[in-house]
């Protein structure tokens, strides 16, 4: 399939057995802590420990270096973002709506894109 910019692509384009590529924007889930953002284990709810059960601890050292590293795991937005399935197959077609064979793990906001694959 040949496309141009511009083009209108409809389901008419796609046939049972295709194997697709789905990109699309990710569920927002907005401001989250490193707990469900980076899979921080969390702190003890017991032993003194008051205060710090879903922080994420110490980010740095002491004067040397002086700063944060770069890509230090912290709080902040997740979700929203591009993300890509590869190599779904087209099982069937019915009017504005393609199924697949295997499902997209990622919550779908919205759909911008279906590629054909590469054979």
């Amino acid at each position: 399939m040949q496309f141009n910019v511009g083009d209108k692509i409809t389901v008419k384009e796609f046939q049972p057995g295709q194997y697709v590529d789905v990109i699309g924007t990710g569920k927002g889930k907005g401001f989250q802590g490193v707990v469900r953002r980076h899979k921080f284990a969390g702190g003890d709810m017991t032993h003194g420990a008051k205060g710090w059960h879903r922080r994420g601890g110490a980010i740095g050292q002491r004067l040397f270096p002086g700063r944060v590293f770069k890509n230090m795991r912290m709080p902040g937005h997740m979700g929203d973002r591009r993300v890509t399935t590869q190599n779904l197959r087209v099982v069937q077609c019915v009017k504005r709506t393609i199924f697949y064979l295997s499902r997209v793990r990622w919550r779908v906001r919205l759909v911008r894109l279906l590629l054909s694959a590469m054979p």
